[in-house]
Formats: C-alpha cells, sequence, structure tokens
C-alpha cells in the first residue's frame, strides 16, 4: 500500500476526534468514548503503527548510522569539526540534527522501539481479536440494513417467489 506519510496521522487524530465527538455520559456522568470510532482505531493501530516506523525509516535513512556514539564527540577538539564537516542538514545546526537522529533511532532501531513497537501492536490483544470481535461488533451493522433493504427493493428485477427456479439442465446467466 503506497500512502502519503500524513495519511496516518491524520487517520488516527481523526478517530480520536470522532470517538470524543460521539462520547456519551454513563450512569456517572463519566463521558465514554464512541465505540464505533474507539474500537476502529485500536483495529487499525496494528497497521498504522509498523507503517509510521517505516515511513520513519524511509526519512532517516543512513542518518542514524553516521551518529557519534556520544555527546562528548561533539564536544571534543578532536571529533567536533569532523562532525560539524559532515553530519548536517540544510538550516539545521549538527547538534540538533545529532540529537533529532538519536530520537529517529531510539524509535526504530533500539531495544526500546522494539518492545515499544511490539505493544503498539498487542496491547488491545491480537489484532484478529481486536478487529474481528471489537470493531465488528461495535461497527453499527443493524443502522445500515433499512437502507440496503431500501436499496435491493428498488433493484428492478424477478420476484423470487414468482419466477421460476432453474432446472439442472438450464444454464443460468448472471
Amino acid at each position: 500500500m503506497s500512502w502519503d506519510w500524513r495519511v496516518p496521522f491524520l487517520l488516527s487524530e481523526l478517530l480520536v476526534l470522532t470517538a470524543e465527538y460521539t462520547a456519551e455520559p454513563d450512569e456517572s456522568g463519566l463521558m465514554i468514548p464512541g465505540a464505533r470510532a474507539l474500537y476502529g482505531s485500536m483495529g487499525l493501530q496494528s497497521e498504522i503503527h509498523p507503517r509510521v516506523i517505516a515511513i520513519l525509516r524511509d526519512l532517516v535513512v543512513g542518518g542514524v548510522l553516521q551518529l557519534p556514539a556520544t555527546v562528548r564527540d561533539l564536544e571534543s577538539d578532536l571529533t567536533r569539526g569532523d562532525l560539524t564537516r559532515h553530519v548536517k542538514s540544510p538550516g539545521v545546526e549538527t547538534t540538533e540534527r545529532v540529537k533529532l537522529f538519536k530520537l529517529a533511532w531510539d524509535i526504530i532501531g533500539t531495544e526500546f522501539g522494539g518492545r515499544h513497537q511490539q505493544y503498539e501492536m498487542f496491547y488491545a490483544g491480537a489484532p484478529f481479536l481486536v478487529k474481528g470481535v471489537y470493531a465488528f461488533n461495535t461497527f453499527g451493522y443493524e443502522s445500515l440494513l433499512p437502507e440496503l433493504d431500501a436499496f435491493l427493493a428498488s433493484v428492478p428485477g424477478p420476484d423470487a417467489t414468482t419466477a421460476p427456479a432453474p432446472t439442472d439442465t438450464q444454464e443460468v446467466s448472471a
């Protein structure tokens, strides 16, 4: 799937806003987010988070591999000049670039980042369970059935109760 890099962020934000907008108070007055958007968001999380990580990897490419080992490398007279000359981006000072790329590395390349990705994918349960049970059960299919029935009733065709059933020798046409 080829997504614009902003799509996962916008989709997540819209689902949160929708869950807030459709929230209703419970018997004690506590606002409960709209289940349809909430569980829809949870169902997409296992797909969106890995995509966001892949987008981040695409954006930083090999930049995370040329980072100094410690902040002392940026302070040392021996290494500071080389780092300033080789680790740079237009409009961004070397120190700021290193900080940003260290943060990106924490997300995409460290043990912490791997554990966090595992958490984001499975905190609500196995994706098939979240999508198949929570999202399916809260979608609200029953509210769509009257529209579907009205549409199907408007489509011309033979009445199923009076039309002759095809025999084994008759060809059924689509």
